[in-house]
């Protein structure tokens, strides 16, 4: 079944990750179809017993992560996303998808901090200053930047499947 689950999962995160990476979206398309692909193989190959373990992992993944997206933190597609993922893997491995994906976001947020210091501090001393017209970016406008947590949740999947 774990191969099932990676041959579904493997194309659609890729697509996931460079998306979120290059627009900041993640297609609903793609969410859709991991909760219906999830549902269905789930059902299909263990009954019912699978099918209300593909709800419990689609109803664990939305709710937990809706709360950040009412806070405001993330987008409905990274909802979408977990949920989609829930409904696959069930309601055993979708909380320790969310562990990583938590892991990963936090780590991409502390490497998008180092940058945006970087960019803030240190490379002026380096490189020359072209206009006085030109806007330097300030730590408030560095720290507002989005992270694209489609690839966080994507990597918390794939370390959970090779941990598990």
């Amino acid at each position: 079944m774990d191969a099932l689950l990676l041959a579904v999962l493997i194309p659609a995160l890729f697509i996931v990750s460079f998306c979120d990476f290059y627009w900041h979206l993640i297609p609903n398309f793609i969410t859709l179809s991991l909760v219906f692909t999830g549902l269905v193989v789930n059902t299909l190959v263990f009954g019912m017993d699978g099918l209300l373990n593909a709800t419990k992992g689609l109803g664990i993944g939305l709710v937990c992560f809706i709360v950040f997206y009412l806070l405001g933190a993330m987008g409905a597609g990274d909802v979408k996303l977990v949920a989609g993922i829930g409904a696959l893997v069930g309601g055993d491995k979708i909380v320790l998808v969310m562990v990583c994906a938590v892991f990963f976001g936090g780590l991409m947020a502390v490497i998008q901090l180092g940058i945006t210091l970087w960019q803030i501090y240190v490379s002026p001393l380096f490189l020359p200053q072209h206009g006085k017209g030109e806007k330097k970016m300030t730590l408030r406008a560095g720290l507002k930047k989005t992270l694209p947590y489609g690839i966080a949740i994507s990597c918390g999947t794939f370390i959970t499947f090779l941990i598990s």
